[in-house]
């Protein structure tokens, strides 16, 4: 099984132009089974095109897809659409919902998307989509918080959570931090940096997507291959 995590970046490239193609190429060279994207505008459309972006992508990609709204429209983008988290996957989707996370005030509003699969093991895996915020270390330890007692009330069962957490390591907060004590009492085990393999499709400035796995997967954690990159340099 090999997963994904991409900020496609409100489906522009470094150079401005929107490229459904050269988004789904990026992701089709990874190999990915299930692809984890932020910052996706839904229903987005281009003048060429009646079809959503991400229908097309995923159409091209053969992948079914779920979208997981954040904010019902971003002011300073170019696409009058409802924006967030999807899920691009080759698995069927049994059931998916969306979850806003803590409002803070002054900051952007966040959350996650999840998303039952069916992967043909015993126990169907569950995925969580999210993108925490990318300036201040107190909100994005807020975030966690809120999006763990939600988590929680699922109870113990196999899952990823896959995203854009703007965290430069996936434990660069104070082991004596209150939240990160409850990010490790939930039973979440790092297997990215590291501790993981993983390919980059492009070179990235920052690694500050990462992948975290539920300890009720056990050896089956050990046969994902991860892809992450921070900025593709199309």
């Amino acid at each position: 099984m090999k997963l994904l995590t991409y900020n496609i970046h409100h489906w522009e490239g470094i150079d401005g132009r929107v490229d459904v193609a050269r988004t789904a190429k990026v992701i089709r060279q990874s190999g990915a089974d299930i692809a984890a994207l932020n910052e996706v505008f839904h229903p987005a459309l281009k003048e060429s095109n009646s079809q959503p972006l991400l229908e097309v992508m995923a159409h091209e990609l053969n992948m079914t897809f779920v979208f997981g709204e954040t904010l019902s429209f971003y002011p300073e983008a170019g696409f009058p659409a409802p924006y967030g988290n999807a899920l691009l996957t080759r698995y069927n989707i049994l059931s998916t919902e969306s979850h806003l996370m803590v409002d803070l005030p002054g900051r952007e509003q966040r959350g996650f998307l999840r998303a039952v699969l069916d992967t043909g093991h015993a126990s169907p895996l569950t995925v969580y989509v999210t993108h925490l915020d990318h300036r201040h270390e107190d909100a994005r330890l807020a975030q966690i918080k809120s999006m763990l007692q939600l988590i929680t009330r699922y109870g113990n069962h196999p899952h990823l959570i896959l995203g854009d957490l703007n965290a430069l390591a996936p434990l660069d907060y104070d082991k004596s931090i209150e939240e990160l004590a409850a990010l490790e009492k939930s039973g979440r085990e790092v297997v990215s940096g590291e501790d993981a393999e993983y390919h980059k499709l492009f070179p990235s400035v920052l690694k500050v997507y990462h992948i975290l796995a539920s300890l009720r997967l056990g050896d089956l954690a050990l046969s994902f291959f991860f892809s992450r990159f921070n900025y593709a340099f199309f």
